[in-house]
């Protein structure tokens, strides 16, 4: 396999992933119970799937490195990571598109699929409109 058909598969990989997380939000937030979710604040968010690192770090990893993905009322998702020993976060992007997933490890994206479903999705929402946090 030459390097250009890895590429093309890595970034037709990655877009099969965005696909996928992109659909299963939009499923879910076009459910009328979902209503109640994409009228909170922007800046209310709820919490997708958290782990470690997925993108490729200029520096090495160490126990405590976090990251998460979060989706906001207005259908946005970010990635965000960071070090436990600094606060705050290091990384942020925002997964508007294919591309924006190229930061992303193969392994990373594969967690994502199995770990972001309907029902989880559902799941999450409930919890947050439920209980107002």
């Amino acid at each position: 396999m030459t390097a250009a058909n890895t590429q093309t598969t890595v970034d037709n990989a990655k877009a099969s992933a965005y696909r996928v997380l992109r659909g299963t939000i939009d499923l879910v937030l076009a459910e009328p119970p979902s209503s109640e979710f994409r009228g909170l604040s922007p800046f209310q968010n709820v919490e997708l799937y958290s782990g470690g690192w997925g993108h490729v770090a200029q520096h090495r990893v160490k126990p405590g490195d976090w990251s998460t993905v979060n989706l906001y009322p207005n259908g946005e998702i970010n990635y965000t990571a960071g070090r436990i020993t600094h606060g705050g976060h290091d990384v942020r992007l925002y997964l508007s598109n294919p591309g924006d997933l190229g930061q992303l490890s193969q392994d990373y994206l594969d967690e994502l699929k199995k770990a972001i479903t309907p029902e989880s999705v559902r799941a999450i929402i409930a919890g947050r409109t439920r209980h107002g946090r």
